[in-house]
């Protein structure tokens, strides 16, 4: 499914030059710093920085 409009990417919470921002998640960069919350998707690469964190994989590998 295509997204049409740029109203239609999710958004996440990054922080960029010390600032916390709403971010379209088309839009995050190398070395943004996403804040996650249970439940949400990740939307790009990522390294846990702080916490933990658990992953539902099978949407990778296919598994049922």
């Amino acid at each position: 499914m295509a997204m049409d409009s740029a109203s239609s990417y999710p958004r996440r919470m990054a922080i960029r030059s010390g600032q916390r921002v709403s971010v379209r998640t088309d839009q995050l960069v190398r070395d943004d710093i996403v804040e996650f919350a249970a439940g949400d998707q990740i939307c790009a690469d990522a390294v846990v920085r702080d916490g933990q964190l658990q992953v539902n994989e099978s949407l990778l590998t296919g598994e049922a």
